[in-house]
């Protein structure tokens, strides 16, 4: 048996209406899907980069809030330390006071009070006299080197002969000479004769 299909003008004119009815549906099916499929990923985007956005704030927002606080901290700390050192250097300069050089170099109980002094502030490293020849009159560690001259060093510079001024320097860090540490010095003159 064969099967045989033969289109007149009858046919092409339905067949002409069920192309336009699919057409104009599949019109109204596309715009509609792509709308939709566009949504889709449009959405999930915008609400991940919001997201991302939010959550970089509140991590930046955090952490200035943490390093104002840590440098807070850490101003706090070192106003500490130079009062101390400040403290330190004033108890050094009233205990040899009344000395001259002679005595001050000779003195055993003004290593004795450095030493002391050293040990009980955990802030001083080192804490020690310079004559104005830029030799070490008293030091609270072991016996500094021979000869050992700091006349050339900022904070023994800083003093000449004569000046009235007592505040406390402090000088930029450097490398120490006996033990070849970077170190910061507070330095005070000794005022009077």
């Amino acid at each position: 048996s064969t099967v045989t299909a033969a289109s007149g003008p009858r046919d092409s004119g339905a067949s002409a209406r069920r192309s336009a009815r699919r057409s104009r549906r599949a019109a109204l099916i596309v715009p509609s899907f792509g709308r939709l499929w566009l949504a889709s990923l449009l959405l999930p985007m915008v609400c991940l980069a919001l997201a991302g956005w939010w959550t970089w704030d509140n991590v930046m927002t955090a952490s200035r809030g943490e390093m104002a606080r840590t440098v807070d901290m850490v101003h706090e700390q070192v106003l500490r330390a130079l009062e101390t050192q400040d403290a330190v250097l004033a108890g050094m300069g009233a205990f040899i006071g009344g000395m001259d050089w002679a005595h001050i170099h000779a003195s055993t109980a003004a290593r004795d009070f450095a030493r002391a002094i050293d040990r009980a502030t955990p802030t001083v490293e080192t804490l020690g006299v310079i004559d104005p020849q830029g030799r070490i009159a008293v030091a609270s560690e072991a016996a500094p080197p021979a000869g050992l001259d700091l006349s050339d060093r900022d904070y023994v510079r800083v003093w000449p002969p004569g000046r009235a001024d007592g505040r406390t320097f402090i000088s930029p860090v450097m490398v120490s000479r006996v033990d070849g540490r970077a170190r910061v010095h507070a330095s005070r003159p000794r005022l009077g004769a």
